[in-house]
């Protein structure tokens, strides 16, 4: 079962605070993990070939709000 037939279950995730979501699987890494150059988001999560959690948008997000620790 390739999980073809779930639908946008996956999209429907929230992530506990401190967690960035990777869309489209939903999958929630550590907020210090976005913008670290290591991809982190499944590869289906990549935006012009590249993962989600290392784009531009994901590197502008975290600097906007920076996790408190």
């Amino acid at each position: 079962d390739d999980g073809a037939d779930e639908g946008d279950l996956c999209s429907n995730i929230t992530c506990p605070t401190d967690y960035f979501k990777c869309l489209p699987s939903g999958k929630c890494i550590l907020i210090e993990r976005v913008c670290d150059q290591i991809e982190d988001c499944p590869v289906n999560d990549r935006i012009n070939g590249i993962a989600m959690d290392e784009t531009s948008k994901a590197c502008q997000s975290i600097s906007d709000d920076p996790p408190s620790i």
